[in-house]
């Protein structure tokens, strides 16, 4: 009788199949019995059906590069909430936390850019404003409330930030701007406006008329006399009769009398 050996043909001697694993250096192929991966070849026993199997994405093992147990690496965006996942594409919902390199609930703390966040964990919902030079929609997302418009980043205060702030009468022009507010755009003062023309009542500049509230153009005083014509009351300033309505500027006082 020949001696019990892992060449005998037999299963014995605690082998997990017949000449392989347990106490045998040669593994189990697959589709031999097995009771754990180290019985196998290439280390995957089913273990509920107890034979090796095929390596694959529905083997009940964390193999090939799988991120964790039949999910990530080559198995794809499968794995869920709190399995291990090394990017993005290993979570069925797109996201692995940076730090904790697991698959988390999309948050404003989660390291990435997701839900409808304007950049990372910043804007967009997340009640965490942007910082400068990180990207955003609306001035809403940025800390200092300024989002360029030019290439959606925040960035500090200025004159051509394509926003109306830091004291401006309006986008870009007006205030501590040295460019001046064209017609019908907003200002509060006359040194607002391109024409040094700010209707106030209206609030916004105007073309220069006899009817803007300034004295402006060749007028004697507001909106009379000069271009305007014999329009300027009793005490408002002249510089000839035909200023005044009633034809009588005071040569000395330069009024109408």
């Amino acid at each position: 009788m020949l001696a019990i050996s892992c060449a005998d043909g037999n299963k014995n001697q605690g082998e997990a199949d017949v000449d392989c694993s347990g106490p045998c250096t040669t593994k189990c192929a697959v589709n031999q019995t097995c009771v754990t991966n180290a019985d196998c070849a290439n280390s995957n026993c089913h273990v509920s059906a107890g034979k090796c199997e095929k390596l694959s994405c529905s083997d009940g093992n964390q193999n090939q590069n799988e991120t964790d147990i039949d999910c990530g690496g080559v198995c794809g965006s499968t794995c869920k909430v709190n399995q291990t996942c090394s990017r993005n594409t290993d979570c069925a919902n797109g996201n692995c936390h940076t730090a904790l390199k697991t698959c988390q609930p999309l948050s404003c703390s989660d390291g990435n850019k997701n839900q409808n966040e304007t950049d990372v964990d910043c804007g967009g919902v997340c009640t965490t404003k942007c910082t400068i030079n990180q990207v955003c929609k609306l001035n809403t997302d940025c800390t200092n409330g300024n989002c360029y418009q030019s290439n959606h980043t925040c960035q500090p205060y200025s004159c051509t930030d394509g926003n109306k702030n830091q004291g401006e009468s309006d986008v870009d022009c007006g205030g501590p701007c040295t460019t001046k507010c064209a017609v019908n755009q907003t200002c509060v003062t006359n040194a607002d406006c391109v024409n040094s023309n700010c209707h106030v009542s209206a609030g916004k500049c105007e073309k220069l008329s006899c009817s803007d509230g300034n004295q402006n153009q060749n007028e004697t005083d507001i909106d009379c006399g000069g271009v305007c014509g014999s329009t300027c009351k009793v005490n408002q300033t002249c510089s000839r009769n035909t200023d005044c309505v009633n034809g009588n500027c005071h040569t000395t006082l330069k009024t109408c009398q």
